[in-house]
């Protein structure tokens, strides 16, 4: 509401006493006041007396008490002081959002209106004052338009408690902007600060992919090349092409899953390619159905004492003799086999395999990579608790070097991380460590391997990393998502070469509700049923992706990529996948982000990535929050990817406040019972 009243020494006085006689109503001289409203915040049934409306504008006249007028609720109704201050804005940042305020900030020609325009809003956000004042002061203005504005900025501004002003009244760059002022700019969870890029034809984007990745293999310099498409545009069948037209070139094809895998080698082999498909120990047993046999083997596996599995398929084929079928017998045979290096055209093997093959006796293969092999290297981590290193340590077992490491490591503070050098165990010691006894079948062999370690007190248990070097030769990686940052940082000594591929814009939809995180911390708050009966109500029952904790399927997050069992169907993405602080800090520490005596803080911050200015909970520090965020995204990315949206109509529903590519964003509440305020609060992970 505004309000004129009326001195009655002043001329002003018989203006409005002729406008009361023109527009006919009752007017008090003594109480000399007119109200006026916007007609949608008030209940115009509840005025008691004479109104009138003009063009939106409700004038109540005379006498009538304001305070007996109903207020509808709606956002013009607040008055300033009830607005939260916006915080966490330098002026950078601000001129980068704001056209507006770079012209000010620019010295030329500025109006009185568009300065006050700017004032309003920038008296809601923390330092906006200063900012203000500091820009007039370097616009070199006469000393006395300064204190003039210092006058207007406590009289006005604050003293009449102002909101903040809308952009298209005294704005140039409103319709550009398309928000309604500045504060409600910097209100927004996410809002778009880049102008959203360019798209290309399907078939322009396919071509392009076709040539960058025939130069690719065509050239013969040892380097490693990134190229970067988006999800199904059709990279596996272009690749796939592109060997069945060479059959005077080998190739190593390595992909994410074994599904994937057999999917690849069947495509290949259609199109007349003889492959070679790796199989591992462990894959073959459980095709033969021996589940003992199997959880047995994937133990030794994930502890390190993959070296064992020949002994105790060995031991096992001894004690069941009479138990196993001939068919059993043969495969358990055919395991224990060496198998000579391969000499087909094409080896489709999966990044996991690829990793530990002997690549040096392949030196005529060219090496593609289907998706992100960094993502597979990077899930080279585990952990081991404190209390079984303890155990070790009081058994007197130990090799002095092995005994002396497990003692600094459990001197280290909550949240250190540190840099190790590996201590390699050959098989003759690792087989001499597995025999001495059920306090040594642990992690103990990865953990000796590793190069970087996180202790996490919280949980009682070291994390590890063990970084693996893959050999200097050329090698093509073809994916959805990679990040050369990241790339520069596992790799600093090889020649790094990305090319981004075109996008296209997708055919389907992918509509995201933004509002609240969706966290694991979150759908636990609010109750899983709960959370997604609501989402339900939203999208239908259709298939849902989400965190593994709340069993929506064998699709989820971590473990989506080479699905493509809904292609073409409408499906839920749900939740923001966020890994443990301690985590991003330990592959910070191996990338080399961690400097000495800096605190680490995860904090919902603003920050901007891929056109989009939002809030998340994220760090301060640069290099660790690309890597958390780049972690993020793809996770996201390629669990949307699964519906081939690109190239089917179908719809994705997103629930994330991680903004997606090509989202149509709806940021109003859907979980009202939530507060997510209470999830987002600062975590320490302490110093280097």
């Amino acid at each position: 509401m505004d309000q004129i009243k009326i001195k009655s020494d002043n001329n002003f006085k018989r203006d409005i006493d002729a406008l009361a006689r023109k527009i006919k109503v009752p007017w008090d001289s003594k109480n000399s006041r007119f109200a006026f409203y916007r007609k949608e915040e008030i209940d115009c049934e509840s005025i008691q007396g004479e109104w009138i409306e003009q063009s939106g504008i409700i004038m109540i006249c005379g006498s009538i008490l304001t305070d007996n007028v109903e207020k509808k609720t709606c956002s013009h109704s607040i008055p300033g002081a009830s607005l939260n201050e916006i915080s966490g804005y330098t002026k950078e940042k601000l001129i980068q959002l704001c056209p507006l305020l770079a012209d000010f900030e620019r010295k030329g020609k500025f109006g009185n209106n568009a300065m006050f325009l700017l004032a309003t809003n920038l008296r809601f956000i923390k330092g906006g004052k200063r900012i203000f004042f500091n820009i007039l002061k370097n616009r070199d203005e006469p000393e006395w338009k300064t204190k003039k504005w210092e006058g207007n900025w406590k009289r006005d501004i604050e003293g009449k408690d102002y909101r903040p002003m809308e952009c298209k009244k005294n704005c140039k760059y409103a319709s550009d902007c398309n928000c309604y002022s500045l504060y409600q700019k910097l209100s927004m969870n996410i809002r778009r600060v880049e102008k959203e890029e360019d798209f290309y034809p399907l078939n322009v984007c396919e071509q392009e992919l076709e040539g960058c990745l025939e130069e690719a293999i065509q050239n013969p310099e040892n380097a490693m090349r990134v190229i970067v498409a988006q999800t199904g545009l059709g990279k596996t069948e272009i690749y796939c092409r592109k060997i069945a037209s060479m059959p005077e070139k080998k190739f190593i094809v390595a992909v994410p899953t074994c599904n994937l895998q057999n999917e690849v080698a069947d495509r290949l082999e259609h199109k007349g390619v003889i492959c070679y498909r790796t199989s591992s120990k462990i894959n073959n047993i459980k095709k033969l159905g021996l589940d003992d046999l199997y959880d047995k083997a994937c133990e030794l596996y994930n502890q390190g004492f993959g070296i064992m599995i020949r002994t105790i398929i060995k031991n096992y084929m001894t004690e069941h003799q009479d138990d196993l079928s001939d068919h059993q017998k043969k495969g358990l045979k055919e395991i224990l086999n060496v198998h000579k290096c391969p000499k087909e055209q094409c080896i489709v093997t999966t990044h996991a395999y690829l990793m530990m093959m002997n690549l040096d006796e392949l030196a005529d293969y060219e090496i593609i990579i289907d998706e992100d092999i960094l993502m597979s290297l990077f899930k080279r981590n585990g952990t081991i608790d404190l209390q079984d290193i303890q155990k070790m340590l009081d058994s007197h077992k130990l090799p002095k070097e092995i005994r002396n490491l497990l003692k600094k490591i459990m001197k280290m503070e909550n949240n250190e991380t540190r840099k190790l050098k590996p201590i390699a165990l050959n098989n003759h010691a690792k087989m001499g460590l597995y025999k001495k006894g059920g306090v040594f079948h642990n992690a103990l062999p990865l953990l000796l391997e590793s190069t970087s370690i996180a202790m996490d007190k919280q949980e009682r248990q070291v994390m590890f990393f063990n970084r693996l070097n893959l050999p200097n030769r050329k090698m093509i990686i073809v994916s959805a998502s990679a990040n050369k940052k990241l790339y520069q940082g596992y790799f600093p000594d090889r020649r790094i070469i990305f090319h981004t591929i075109h996008k296209a814009e997708y055919q389907g939809k992918v509509i995201q509700y933004s509002a609240h995180t969706m966290s694991r911390k979150c759908i636990e708050q609010i109750g899983a049923d709960t959370a997604f009966d609501k989402i339900e109500k939203i999208t239908g029952k259709i298939p849902v992706i989400s965190f593994k904790m709340t069993n929506k399927g064998d699709i989820y997050f971590g473990k989506t990529e080479g699905f493509d069992e809904y292609c073409g169907k409408d499906i839920a993405v749900v939740g923001t996948p966020h890994s443990k602080p301690l985590f991003y800090k330990l592959l910070a520490c191996e990338l080399g982000y961690i400097k000495k005596n800096v605190s680490y803080t995860l904090n919902c911050r603003r920050v901007v990535r891929n056109g989009y200015d939002f809030k998340i909970m994220s760090f301060a520090d640069p290099d660790i929050q690309n890597l958390q965020l780049f972690l993020i995204e793809t996770d996201l990315e390629q669990a949307i990817g699964r519906s081939r949206v690109l190239r089917k109509t179908c719809t994705v529903y997103v629930f994330s406040n991680y903004p997606c590519e090509q989202a149509e964003l709806i940021q109003t509440e859907y979980l009202p019972e939530i507060n997510d305020e209470e999830e987002m609060k600062c975590e320490e992970i302490g110093n280097a």
